[in-house]
């Protein structure tokens, strides 16, 4: 008769971690029992709905001896009550199934947890410690060391195993966030403005993070243990980029940003022509978000091999810049003119070709400039898609709770 398997509980298992991380929990002999939201059609899948402080986890944890958490809310900091649902779903959805796996009987808890909660860099200082005194930021990191503290507490008065893993940006196949975006760059063979950045940083790859789950789940050391995981090179933005590239058979194309004040960070790149403009917008070094303020912006203009450039816009009417877009042949008087959309505040600059100042905002047909909330990107209308006097728009409504994508066109 063959021994029953071990049976562990993945949260957030059809997600990015959970996809590589639940085949790795099954070829190590693990039965694995997925906790999903709603139905996928999936083997041993229990559906457990949202996660919160009253999601029922009786049904999901019979049996169990281990769960892994990976499910967490992020990427939502700008939502409507944000601050809110992250401490329902980070903090008090974790404690909640922390308790209920303590009442199941279940002998091993990890907690995926986040480099964040140290900060968002060492600042020269020495490298980060799991001992280290706590300094979160933003709601993501926030949430996270509260949740930590709460599972610290919950250790102490009960026999099962907490391991809490703090990891710094996770790569690989199916990523999402920032790393698939700067993903999608290299690919298309966009020229990116970072030849100049001298830092290092710490990545993971999403195979290193499984491989180091499944080898604790058996092992518990202590009853509450933190480890800081990473992969064992430390590598530079540039760098990382460089391998980027080479796993996927292409050419890298850096260039040195120019004389932007510290504080702001490339916030848009996008091939116009027969050059690459770059939007720079300042970022709130808590959160990583672009800060909204008249003045807050740059915009550069570089040929395609990166070696010249030209300061295109500067401070002024600048408000997040983000949307770039030449203006097609039936707008008029504003064909060929450079557009710049400000995610600050949703207004639209026109800008003069060649002697690149600012000539006015975008308007209506009621003389007010046009204004989008949180505008995201510009595309010129072509003969199939819209006609040439139209300019297509995207943009994050409701506090990017919400997507538009629209049309406004030359009035005739």
């Amino acid at each position: 008769m063959s021994e029953k398997k071990p049976v562990v509980l993945v949260t957030g298992a059809s997600g990015f971690v959970g996809r590589h991380l639940t085949p790795a929990l099954a070829r190590a002999g693990w039965s694995v029992r997925r906790a999903v939201r709603s139905p996928k059609g999936i083997d041993d899948e229990v559906v457990v709905g949202s996660i919160g402080p009253e999601t029922g986890w009786q049904a999901a944890l019979e049996g169990a001896d281990a769960v892994v958490h990976l499910a967490a809310r992020v990427h939502h900091t700008r939502e409507k009550n944000a601050d809110q649902i992250y401490r329902d779903v980070n903090i008090a959805g974790t404690l909640h199934l922390a308790r209920c796996a303590v009442a199941a009987g279940v002998r091993q808890f990890i907690f995926v947890s986040t480099v964040l909660v140290h900060g968002r860099s060492n600042d020269r200082r020495a490298p980060f410690s799991e001992d280290d005194v706590l300094t979160p930021r933003g709601l993501y990191g926030l949430s996270k060391a509260e949740a930590e503290a709460g599972l610290k507490t919950l250790a102490r008065d009960n026999d099962m195993n907490i391991s809490v893993i703090r990891p710094p940006l996770i790569y690989g196949a199916g990523a999402k966030g920032n790393f698939a975006l700067l993903e999608r760059a290299v690919k298309r063979g966009l020229p990116l403005p970072f030849a100049q950045v001298n830092n290092r940083r710490a990545f993971l790859s999403v195979d290193n993070l499984a491989s180091f789950i499944v080898h604790r789940l058996p092992h518990p050391d202590g009853n509450f243990d933190v480890f800081l995981v990473a992969d064992d090179q430390q590598v530079s933005t540039p760098e990382f980029i460089v391998r980027l590239a080479r796993a996927a058979q292409t050419t890298p194309r850096l260039f040195r940003g120019v004389n932007i004040p510290k504080g702001f960070a490339p916030f848009n790149v996008q091939a116009l022509g027969n050059f690459v403009y770059v939007a720079y917008a300042k970022v709130d070094p808590a959160t990583g978000r672009s800060v909204d303020g008249r003045g807050l912006g740059f915009v550069t203009r570089f040929t395609l091999d990166g070696k010249h450039w030209k300061r295109i816009a500067a401070r002024g009417e600048l408000n997040a810049p983000w949307g770039l877009a030449l203006v097609p042949a039936g707008f008029g008087s504003l064909t060929g003119k450079l557009l710049i959309g400000n995610f600050g505040d949703g207004h639209i600059g026109v800008y003069e070709p060649n002697k690149w100042h600012f000539r006015d905002f975008l308007r209506g047909e009621n003389g007010r400039p046009v204004q989008i909330e949180r505008l995201w990107a510009l595309l010129p209308g072509t003969a199939t898609t819209g006609g040439t006097d139209a300019i297509w728009f995207s943009a994050g409504i409701g506090n990017e709770t919400h997507g538009l994508v629209g049309t406004f066109k030359a009035a005739h």
